[in-house]
């Protein structure tokens, strides 16, 4: 299975968000407390901290939206290179997508490249350049704004979405974009984790988290299946579908 690593990640986050949600249903239950040996008196769990608890829900929810997409990606990568695929032979979108990321930044080009054929060169320094962004923590096909247009885009550079707009609906869901909103207002401290909380009923997080997970199962199983199919290879793109004539006028 290509995308198994995907796969194990994402249930294991999925795991940890679960468990965080039936915390925090049980946190807000009317005269909820929390016990511990070292407190003198069991501590009430207050409506002002319910609020806090709802709104970090989207902070754990988009840490699984970045780690599965950035896994998946790896996925597609190490595939990429264990096929031995040189760059002509990649799907025509992965091909523009590499050449106009030569085009956009400047990559160092060590002596030893002029021994390996160009294809070959070409793809070894992409994946490269993406491993060193990506562990410094500047991926540029993520950055902290993953919602389901990105999750798109990502699809139509590599090959596993249609360019056709309205297409590839498993690979979209509301949630995303509300996840992406809320993280973002969160992190950069536009509003407090209460106020933002204030605003949400369980049942909001239990909906927006069903549909984001879900969604990302959809998402890992069409990625799986784009590479067991081998569909990043230009060879195996199913040519485009041409549209019936229109019938003969009588």
């Amino acid at each position: 299975m290509p995308a198994a690593l995907s796969r194990s990640l994402l249930n294991a986050r999925a795991t940890e968000v679960r468990a965080y949600l039936a915390f925090l249903q049980a946190a807000l239950e009317r005269g909820a407390e929390l016990n511990a040996r070292s407190l003198a008196a069991p501590l009430e769990l207050d409506i002002e901290l319910t609020h806090t608890l709802k709104a970090n829900t989207y902070l754990l929810l988009y840490n699984v939206v970045e780690a599965t997409m950035t896994q998946l990606i790896g996925d597609i990568h190490r595939t990429v290179k264990q096929s031995g695929a040189v760059l002509d032979e990649l799907h025509p979108q992965m091909y523009l997508h590499i050449l106009r990321r030569f085009q956009n930044v400047k990559i160092d080009i060590p002596e030893t490249t002029a021994l390996v054929p160009s294809g070959t060169a070409i793809i070894d320094h992409w994946l490269n350049d993406y491993e060193t962004r990506a562990k410094a923590y500047s991926n540029y096909l993520l950055s902290g704004n993953v919602d389901s247009k990105r999750i798109r885009e990502i699809g139509r550079n590599y090959g596993f979405a249609s360019l056709e707009k309205g297409q590839d609906a498993h690979l979209s869901h509301a949630s995303l974009l509300t996840t992406k909103t809320h993280r973002n207002m969160l992190a950069h401290g536009e509003v407090s984790f209460r106020d933002c909380g204030q605003l949400l009923a369980y049942a909001d997080v239990d909906r927006d988290t069903n549909g984001l997970l879900n969604c990302l199962v959809s998402v890992v199983d069409h990625v799986d299946n784009y590479l067991k199919r081998g569909l990043y290879l230009r060879a195996n793109v199913p040519p485009p579908v041409t549209p019936a004539p229109p019938p003969p006028l009588a």
